[in-house]
């Protein structure tokens, strides 16, 4: 019988140190050292790499490379390479920070010369090559730094595909130029970071883009985005070629500058599955074109100076789980009858709209909402009795309407009822209670 040789699963090989493998193929016996080189191994079959003996002539005529040492075991396995980890701690050096709160577990204090790169808080490298492909920075009271990023990372910009800036506290700085260097880009994250004036014309020449997160919370207030020059449309018909090669998934955007009627151009963006043009001066009735947003699952409308009719078949769009049109008084409309077994929807918000009609019977229906908020509209009739069977829902808000008759018992998991301001009689029970006297 030939000489026989131990072969470890690649992935066991790359998660191992190099003594632990080392033990591992000395305790066989058949050699004292060798080194391997893990480069996806080979055409085997996984039962064919799994067994634990294979004779000589199968392993050359798989053209597996081997090479014998005397004193050394090294496994080769998409470590970080060098120039890459050299180019984050050029751009660490940059970096300038503020006081602001930061993260319990900060992800900059990991980056040293003495480790990994790809083992670094907030690198992710492929496995196989170890080229770095995403960068997080997000949380880390970033203040200053990132200005030039695209000439500091210049040699990832065919390799990089995620970066995220979100959660830092940039204090008006705007947007980094150059970021359509990375043409790779899928996902990029700008979100709550302090970043203020024009949003760049670059971001919309990010041809594989399919998240885009500018979005600022109310604390951020000063630092406005502006879209002037590209405005909306221009921005929306350049990423209407990402949404045509079914590249263009989901982007949020709660841009304060973002003023005026929405672009009919929005309509091309159909694959859209989240959008977020809260606390906007939209000024404008809700265009019909969304019911024909087939992947929606959220839509965030609050405050935007919306009117007119809400399109109904909005509301019955099998993909939707999120709905909140609040703040915005001078939109009305009802809520349809919602399919038996055809809903996803787990949050309904429409308070302080003209929203009016009855509460249908087909509620209970939306077998999954936790989250039911109908305050100060212009609903009336009864609540249906139905609405005990809606056995996840947590919160419910029906005050300032014109509800009338009995309350109905209530869902037992609800932590939260509000049914002020009705017309209504009766004690408040819920499903395991027996009706109390008033």
């Amino acid at each position: 019988m030939g000489s026989l040789l131990t072969i470890v699963d690649p992935k066991e090989v790359c998660d191992s140190t190099e003594s632990a493998v080392e033990s591992s193929l000395a305790s066989t016996g058949h050699f004292n050292k060798l080194y391997i080189s893990v480069t996806s191994i080979f055409s085997m079959s996984s039962s064919s790499i799994r067994s634990t003996q294979i004779s000589w002539l199968p392993l050359l005529l798989y053209s597996v490379s081997v090479l014998f040492a005397i004193n050394k075991v090294l496994v080769v396995c998409g470590r970080c390479l060098e120039d890459q980890r050299s180019l984050f701690l050029q751009l660490n050096q940059s970096l300038t920070f503020s006081q602001w709160p930061c993260s319990d577990d900060p992800k900059l204090v990991s980056w040293n010369t003495n480790t990994d790169c790809c083992s670094w808080k907030g690198v992710t490298c492929d496995r196989d090559s170890g080229h770095v492909i995403g960068l997080d920075l997000s949380g880390e009271c970033i203040s200053g730094g990132v200005e030039n990023i695209s000439s500091t990372l210049f040699n990832l910009r065919y390799l990089l595909q995620s970066l995220n800036l979100a959660d830092n506290y940039f204090n008006s700085t705007p947007i980094p130029s150059g970021l359509d260097k990375f043409v790779n880009l899928t996902i990029l994250n700008l979100s709550n970071a302090g970043f203020g004036g024009q949003v760049p014309i670059e971001i919309s020449r990010l041809r594989r883009l399919f998240s885009l997160d500018l979005s600022n919370m109310p604390m951020y207030e000063r630092n406005q985005l502006i879209l002037e020059n590209p405005d909306l449309r221009t921005l929306v018909q350049d990423l209407s070629g990402l949404r045509i090669s079914v590249l263009m998934e989901c982007i949020y955007q709660r841009i304060r500058e973002v003023n005026g009627p929405l672009d009919s151009s929005l309509s091309e963006l159909s694959l859209l599955s989240q959008i977020d043009l809260s606390q906007n001066d939209l000024s404008t009735e809700v265009p019909i074109f969304f019911e024909n947003f087939i992947n929606l699952t959220s839509l965030r409308l609050s405050d935007c100076g919306l009117y007119g009719k809400f399109p109904n078949r909005v509301l019955q769009l099998r993909t939707l789980q999120s709905l909140d049109v609040s703040e915005n008084p001078l939109l009305y409309g009802f809520l349809p009858e919602f399919p038996l077994n055809g809903s996803l929807i787990q949050s309904l918000v429409l308070y302080d709209t003209s929203f009016s009609g009855s509460l249908p019977d087909s509620i209970a229906n939306l077998s999954l909402l936790s989250e039911l908020r109908l305050s100060s509209c212009s609903f009336n009739g009864s609540i249906p009795s139905s609405i005990i069977e809606l056995n996840q829902l947590e919160l419910l808000d029906l005050s300032n309407n014109s509800f009338t008759g009995p309350i109905p018992p209530l869902p037992e998991t609800l932590t939260l009822v509000i049914l002020s301001h009705n017309m209504l009689t009766g004690p408040l029970l819920d499903s395991r209670e027996k009706p109390r006297k008033a």
